[in-house]
């Protein structure tokens, strides 16, 4: 490896904007939104932003909370305001590209309807921007280390074979601004030491932590190498990472009267949220059938094997091992977690150190021979195969396949199985239908809320663990069933605007639903073309907490967890505020009392 940098031209540069815009494609190319409730507030602060000039969302709350009764992702903060959970540094690097979303809803009305409608339209878009600008970067970083062939081959790998296809680029998650934000700073920290490189990398740095906490291992390595890097020029690097991570510190005091925000308020960062065995996490994280880093992405295992080639290029042998110190002693942090990840697709949880771990495989991949090449190339052929699977197939089998055995020293079995591989039983599953598309479509026709429906009444303080599944009284297992449709009204008679709530028998009628059931894992399903508008599911009565899914005019499907009548009658209330439209139930699990 050559001891300077390679130059950057601007034929790299051009090649690194194609490569950014057909990553941008690809990552479109599924034309849905994967997303799930962490990242409703990243969705809605930038509209609160531009509307209302503040990330709480008071104003949009219905929105925000999509009407679910205990939205676990927002808070009723300490200072009064309705505050989310995570932190904030996601929403506001994207709120500039909702400019054209807030002039449509200024056109078109700031009903719960267009809002919902546009915000599931831009998360995706914003998304999937974020990630193909982390793919744009990647190959200038690693065009400093490689020629064009080795760079482009990498950044392939990095674009279409980890979880920066099928998780960063397909909603508002932290990971791909952290991704981002993590090459930003590689991308200063290994060019010279100017004053404005040195500030940039600092920001870049602090932002790192201000955007996702645990990244701050990923910080410290960084800072670390700056002060070899910077020397005298160090405390530029210092006050630039300082800056973003003051404003965020102040936030929290403000918003959450606690140091850790809406996390710590939360107690995720309690002792007993790291409570889990440590080794079997590691195991799981690395090499689990059904999360593991190395079984998705198998070309990283030339990384640990051949790790002694990273160290050749002495200009930045002191980075590469301040990373892979960082990104151990994130495994470490993660392993004794919850670390199956929740309603997402492979190792999400180990996203945010791809970056890292691509920048280090650079001078193994420059020193692999033609067979060596060759399997590296069929194993990045191998994870891009996977994680298409993920951006075209994931539908949460997965998911609730995993988080099925009730919580104790057996409930990460499921992960273990080689049967269970996210992919396989994803893979199983068709296409998926393109909600994006049907949604960007029915923008062409606003829909004006007709009549006010129930609001949501303000959530009590409560934590990321007890926002599970209703009726929090009993403890409730989670048990699976094959798909069936429990309800489809076309052979019946639609639901209408002006007719009464018709009550749905759910529980120990059909489909292997007993009448013990409290919640259904269910597909909610607009299977015509309609005028679009929102149904109520409601357990306990209109008037009460209600589940609202909203349509536009194209067929359309939503799963949710919805619970079941308090009372043990196995029943919900639907109403809708459209004229005419027919509803389709398809359920796969459900959630049952001892």
């Amino acid at each position: 490896m050559s001891p300077s940098p390679l130059p950057i031209s601007a034929r790299d540069v051009r090649i690194a904007l194609l490569t950014a815009f057909v990553a941008l494609l690809v990552y479109n190319a599924n034309l849905r939104l994967i997303a799930s409730g962490d990242s409703y507030p990243a969705r809605f602060i930038p509209f609160a932003l531009w509307k209302h000039g503040t990330v709480y969302l008071d104003e949009i709350r219905e929105a925000a909370t999509q009407r679910h009764r205990i939205p676990y992702w927002l808070m009723n903060a300490p200072n009064g305001r309705s505050a989310s959970v995570y932190p904030v540094v996601t929403p506001i690097l994207v709120t500039p590209l909702y400019g054209p979303a807030v002039l449509y809803l200024e056109k078109a009305g700031w009903s719960y309807e267009n809002l919902s409608r546009v915000g599931a339209v831009m998360e995706k878009f914003a998304g999937s921007c974020v990630a193909s600008s982390a793919v744009f970067l990647m190959f200038l970083v690693l065009r400093r280390r490689l020629d064009r062939r080795d760079a482009l081959l990498l950044t392939g790998a990095f674009a279409f074979g980890t979880t920066t296809w099928a998780v960063s680029s397909q909603a508002l998650w932290q990971h791909g601004p952290a991704e981002l934000l993590l090459l930003a700073a590689l991308w200063f920290i290994t060019g010279e030491s100017s004053r404005a490189n040195t500030l940039a990398a600092g920001f870049a740095t602090g932002l790192l932590v201000a955007n996702r906490a645990p990244d701050v291992l990923l910080a410290v390595a960084l800072s670390l190498y700056a002060l070899y890097w910077a020397r005298g020029r160090a405390v530029f690097f210092a006050l630039a990472a300082a800056l973003p991570l003051a404003l965020v510190v102040t936030y929290n005091l403000i918003t959450f009267s606690h140091l850790g925000g809406g996390y710590g308020a939360a107690g995720v960062t309690s002792p007993s949220f790291f409570a889990k065995p440590i080794l079997p996490g590691v195991a799981g994280l690395l090499v689990s059938p059904g999360l593991g880093l190395f079984v998705f992405c198998p070309f990283l295992l030339f990384l640990p094997f051949l790790f002694h080639r990273s160290l050749r290029d002495r200009k930045y042998r002191l980075l590469t091992v301040l990373l892979a110190g960082a990104v151990i002693s994130l495994i470490l942090l993660y392993a004794p977690t919850d670390w199956r990840g929740g309603y997402a697709y492979g190792p999400r949880y180990l996203t945010d150190a791809v970056p890292a771990l691509i920048w280090m495989l650079a001078p193994v991949l420059a020193s692999l021979g033609t067979v060596a090449r060759t399997t590296f190339l069929a194993c990045c052929l191998f994870a891009a195969g996977v994680q298409y699977i993920g951006a075209f197939h994931f539908t949460g089998k997965a998911f609730l396949t995993y988080y099925a055995p009730p919580a104790g020293p057996d409930e990460m079995r499921n992960v273990w199985v080689p049967a269970n591989a996210g992919f396989l039983l994803e893979g199983s599953n068709p296409r998926q239908p393109r909600d994006v598309w049907h949604t960007l479509r029915s923008l062409a026709h606003p829909v004006p809320s007709a009549r006010p429906l129930p609001p949501v009444p303000p959530p009590p303080l409560v934590s990321r663990q007890a926002a599970g599944p209703p009726r929090p009284s009993h403890p409730s297992d989670f048990y699976t069933v094959p798909p069936c449709i429990l309800v489809d009204t076309r052979k019946e008679n639609p639901l209408m605007r002006d007719g009464p709530p018709r009550a749905l028998n759910l529980a120990g009628a059909r489909c292997s639903i007993p009448a013990t059931a409290t919640a259904i894992v269910v597909k909610v399903a607009v299977p015509e073309r309609n005028e679009g508008g929102t149904i109520l599911l409601c357990p306990d009565g209109v008037d009460q907490g209600c589940l609202a899914v909203s349509f536009g005019r194209e067929p359309q499907t939503v799963e949710v967890i919805l619970p079941l009548a308090a009372d043990g009658s196995g029943t919900v209330m639907v109403k809708t505020n459209a004229r005419s439209v027919h509803l389709m139930l398809e359920v796969g699990g459900y959630f049952a009392t001892d």
